[in-house]
């Protein structure tokens, strides 16, 4: 998509705190300390945990907050795109990430915790709209890691206290690209939250299979959702929870000119295969319970997670008897749940 133009259209709106005025000997103590407690607390929390992630052997490239913003497109870029500016990392024509010439095999984590694999093909479940930062982790990793170790893709996502306030975003392009998006972010107390959503309506879901400069029945429409809430129960311990969610419908593209098997099905022999209306679906939503605790000089993060998705393909039950000579509906779906404990 070398000849991709996108335009961009941002209107944000920010929450702005006034500087207070100065304090006299006559006002009352200010609570602003108690504030600034909460975010020292939570920055040295965030700290704690990400360094409970064992590296040792690994190659690690991060992307910063300052990469994630000035990347193309931004917050709209896809995370395989993303990925992509990655040393070893390439993309084959179903957007799928491929790392050190591995197919698959990438696990996927949020604030350390591992995301159990789903059922995607077309589809990416997570967005870099909700990272942080983001880090890549390759080579030789620590058992710690499981299986799935051609490489780790750790997301830590933003919260209240380093992103608050409200952002409306709507982004567009060629292809009919539209892309309306929100996020907000607040802290009340010890507790705070972030929650952002886009909706994704693109008439190039699919790689296009013909020569031509628009897809015949390619259009996609997804959704991504994501809502973290956290609390501080101490300057030691804190609790968050994690929901999040993805939903996306897929046209499978035509390709006109196609010669039939030749069959006759209900008297029917001949079809146009620029007409054929195969769909693709899938969802997947996610959630994640964690406690992180210090105590002494030790920092251990424990979490229950849990991912459901689902797949379902829909043929053209005419057009693919005549050209397949087989037209089957398929659906799968898959539920993993499990605990992970992790110290330093």
């Amino acid at each position: 998509m070398s000849s991709f133009q996108a335009i961009a259209l941002s209107a944000l709106i920010g929450v702005v705190a006034l500087p207070p005025a100065p304090a006299s000997a006559a006002d009352p103590p200010s609570t602003d300390g108690v504030a600034l407690d909460i975010d020292v607390v939570a920055k040295g929390l965030d700290l704690a945990r990400q360094q409970i992630q064992p590296s040792l052997g690994a190659s690690v490239y991060d992307f910063s907050p300052e990469a994630l913003q000035t990347i193309p497109q931004g917050p709209n870029a896809p995370l395989n795109q993303v990925l992509l500016q990655a040393p070893g990392v390439a993309q084959d024509s179903f957007g799928q990430i491929h790392v050190r010439g591995d197919h698959g095999n990438l696990q996927y984590r949020i604030n350390g915790v591992e995301l159990p694999e789903g059922l995607s093909v077309f589809g990416q479940a997570l967005e870099s709209r909700f990272a942080r930062s983001l880090s890549l982790i390759t080579g030789a990793l620590p058992a710690q890691y499981g299986f799935q170790t051609a490489g780790v893709v750790d997301i830590q996502t933003k919260t209240g206290i380093s992103d608050p306030g409200l952002g409306v975003t709507m982004y567009g392009g060629s292809w009919g690209w539209l892309q309306p998006s929100f996020e907000y972010g607040g802290q009340a107390g010890p507790v705070d939250w972030y929650v952002t959503g886009d909706f994704l309506h693109d008439n190039r879901g699919i790689e296009n299979p013909t020569f031509s400069y628009n897809a015949i029945h390619d259009t996609t429409n997804q959704f991504h959702g994501l809502a973290y809430v956290s609390g501080i129960i101490d300057p030691d311990t804190r609790l968050s929870l994690i929901l999040g969610g993805f939903d996306g419908g897929f046209q499978i593209p035509d390709n006109p000119g196609q010669s039939t098997l030749g069959f006759t099905v209900n008297g029917v022999s001949s079809f146009n295969s620029a007409t054929l209306n195969e769909t693709q679906h899938e969802s997947t939503q996610f959630g994640i319970l964690s406690l992180q605790k210090h105590v002494n000089d030790i920092d251990f993060q424990i979490s229950a997670y849990t991912r459901r998705s689902s797949l379902s393909f829909s043929p053209d039950w005419l057009g693919d008897l005549l050209f397949n000579g087989i037209a089957q509906q398929a659906s799968r779906t898959g539920w993993s749940s499990d605990v992970q404990a992790d110290g330093s």
